[in-house]
């Protein structure tokens, strides 16, 4: 009759496979124990992220707004120049008496975006990532928008006191009120998409103590025979 025998290790061996298992395990817990550490300190690193850029997103959100206040004194100041240009174009010899202002507004900040490592970047998931993204897309678009715009009304700001202003310099005037016209629907454009943005993503615009109200183009435009 067959019988059949199952190999037993020699009690050596047995002490040698335990305590094998033991280390294997140790080994195991300890990887699992630091993953899982791991996975809670890039939580806590994605929060505090997160927390920054929902700061910064709220001050850039606040800086629009306060540029926009002032739109309704940027269109104005427009149209009396537009008037001015005109009269000067009939012929009429007239200086301005007071100075043409030009819209300011406080930089955006995108610093904390900048910042970002591929690690946390990668721990946002995807749709978070995107979304900041698209405000970050947007806020640049808007600040190239402004910058062009600061340039168009640092020319306008030659002719403040200006003596005579021959012909071409009537003709300057008109293709620069005419930019500052379009730049204007730009920021304004640029502006909206990007306060639907935020809104979308459950940011709130703060306001800076340096966000004050502005002036500079809100006084009329006056002018006097040379």
């Amino acid at each position: 009759m067959l019988r059949l025998r199952f190999w037993k290790p020699a009690p050596g061996v047995r002490s040698f496979l335990i305590e094998l298992l033991i280390v294997v395990l140790g080994v195991l817990i300890a990887l699992a124990a630091q993953q899982a550490v791991d996975g809670w300190n890039a939580r806590g690193e994605v929060k505090e992220f997160r927390a920054a850029l929902d700061s910064e997103l709220g001050y850039d959100f606040g800086a629009i707004r306060d540029r926009m206040a002032q739109a309704p004194c940027i269109n104005a100041r427009l149209d009396q120049l537009d008037q001015w240009q005109r009269l000067l174009q009939s012929g009429a010899s007239l200086r301005l008496t007071s100075r043409v202002g030009r819209p300011t507004s406080l930089n955006v900040r995108t610093s904390v975006w900048e910042s970002r490592t591929a690690d946390v970047a990668s721990h946002l998931g995807l749709d978070a990532r995107l979304a900041y993204a698209a405000s970050y897309d947007l806020l640049d678009g808007y600040r190239d928008s402004r910058q062009i715009e600061r340039q168009i009304w640092n020319e306008l700001l030659d002719f403040e006191g200006a003596g005579e202003v021959d012909p071409r310099d009537v003709t300057r005037l008109r293709g620069l009120i005419e930019r500052a016209r379009l730049y204007a629907r730009l920021v304004a454009q640029n502006s909206r998409d990007f306060e639907r943005q935020a809104s979308r993503m459950g940011i709130r615009p703060w306001v800076d103590p340096g966000m004050t109200a502005r002036d500079q183009v809100c006084r009329p435009l006056t002018w006097e025979p040379r």
